[in-house]
């Protein structure tokens, strides 16, 4: 179960797959998401590009706080017992998990 955003954070909404992940070295990974966000020509004319991007900068770091919320409480999300009742398809997560730790 998806918790409540927690407050002054932001959720952004995905479309399906569109994560990338992408392997680095044997413990590092890097992912890549994609969004389409919908900006009024008006607002885009008004707006210079250097306050788009500070916009989209600042819903990145709300992003990435949200993200590490899910880290931070990762034995509370339900996830290890997933892992234990359904080992086959967590088993290389898990090994990840062990090696890394």
């Amino acid at each position: 179960e998806i918790q409540p955003c927690p407050k002054g954070a932001y959720r952004t909404v995905m479309e399906q797959s569109g994560r990338v992940l992408e392997p680095l070295t044997p413990d590092t990974v890097r992912t890549t998401m994609t969004t389409t966000v919908h900006i009024p020509a008006l607002l885009r004319w008004v707006l210079t590009d250097s306050l788009l991007c500070w916009g989209f900068d600042l819903g990145a770091q709300s992003t990435m706080k949200s993200w590490m919320h899910i880290v931070e409480n990762w034995e509370s999300s339900g996830y290890p017992r997933r892992i234990r009742d359904s080992g086959d398809f967590y088993k290389p997560i898990h090994d990840r998990i062990s090696s890394f730790l």
